[in-house]
């Protein structure tokens, strides 16, 4: 395997671990060392090159913590992984120069010194200085819309433009690899959208390998060519948005708009193969008929030959599939938190 076919990112069965108890002291004077919560449990992942890559989970599931691990700011308790190539582990600096990381901490930015200050702060650190670090700022603080703003101190930013900074300072080392914590987080709805199409204008145009993570399940299911959903530490499913909706469909929803509907009519769709429930809503054309079937090619036909076989008169017809937020909490919730 070359180089350039190999994975961007291989997360080998990591498993990490943190001090349940935070009187740590306390504890291990009188109890010996303290319990530890798992928050990864034999984590394995291969993402690939130029992909977008999201991970979905409830608050607390390991999200956070697993880009923590990517990044190096956190090391595993077992397992391993690689970054373009890179054990983050044996070679943490190395890694770092191909990792970009957005948090969404602010506290990781200096409140006294203005935006431009801090990017130039870190641009440094980076390598960066002179005429080039000058352009290099300039070129990402205008794809977050952060121009007009820059010489403000930190300390007067809103939320929103905290994150989008974050965002800027992830891409100014121009690193292959870039890791984002809900970079749309307190961002406002205009610049949410932006900063969604800018990912993925980075993996289309710019071949950059993203990891997401996101609590907004519609933004994942509108960005990323594959998703992780993550429950108590643990993969439980990865695939793409469009074969998770396609898997979990075991019931769908027929809505046909007809002229009129009649006792019989009704009647008739509750004798269907597969029937689930029916529901009507009259329409300025005519009358929305819901019927909810389970999920099967016959459950079609049928449909459709129950209609021809009562004259009906069809002005639309259309199917509902279960929404991304119904199918996550399919995979990502427990029976007890």
């Amino acid at each position: 395997m070359t180089e350039r076919s190999a994975p961007a990112i291989v997360v080998d069965r990591v498993t990490k671990s943190f001090p349940e108890s935070y009187k740590l002291s306390a504890w291990i004077k009188h109890h010996g060392p303290p319990p530890r919560r798992v928050a990864l449990s034999d984590v394995s992942l291969r993402i690939e090159r130029k992909e977008l890559f999201g991970l979905l989970g409830l608050n607390g599931a390991g999200k956070t913590t697993l880009l923590k691990v990517l990044c190096t700011l956190a090391l595993p308790d077992d397992g391993s992984v690689q970054v373009d190539g890179i054990d983050v582990e044996k070679n943490s600096l190395e890694a770092r120069r191909r990792i970009g990381y957005c948090s969404g901490d602010d506290r990781s930015f200096y409140w006294r010194l203005s935006g431009r200050e801090n990017m130039e702060l870190f641009g440094t650190l980076a390598g960066f200085k002179g005429p080039r670090l000058a352009k290099r700022i300039d070129e990402v603080i205008r794809e977050v819309d952060l121009s007009d703003d820059l010489d403000r101190r930190y300390v007067t930013y809103s939320s929103g433009m905290r994150q989008r900074l974050g965002v800027a300072r992830a891409l100014l080392h121009d690193p292959p690899v870039l890791l984002f914590d809900e970079p749309t987080r307190a961002v406002d709805a205009k610049h949410a959208e932006n900063i969604r199409d800018f990912l993925r204008q980075l993996v289309d145009r710019s071949g950059k390998t993203i990891v997401l993570a996101t609590n907004l399940v519609e933004e994942a299911w509108g960005i990323c060519d594959r998703v992780a959903i993550i429950r108590r530490g643990r993969i439980v499913t990865v695939q793409s948005p469009q074969v998770l909706s396609a898997q979990s469909v075991d019931k769908r929803v027929f809505c046909v708009l007809v002229d009129s509907v009649s006792e019989d009519f009704l009647a008739r769709m509750r004798t269907l193969q597969g029937f689930l429930q029916l529901s009507t809503r009259p329409n300025g054309e005519g009358v929305w008929v819901n019927v909810e079937m389970a999920t099967s090619t016959a459950t079609l036909n049928q449909l459709f030959q129950a209609l021809n076989y009562d004259g009906v008169s069809i002005r639309s017809f259309k199917v509902e599939l279960p929404r991304p937020f119904d199918i996550f909490v399919k995979w990502a919730s427990t029976d007890a938190e």
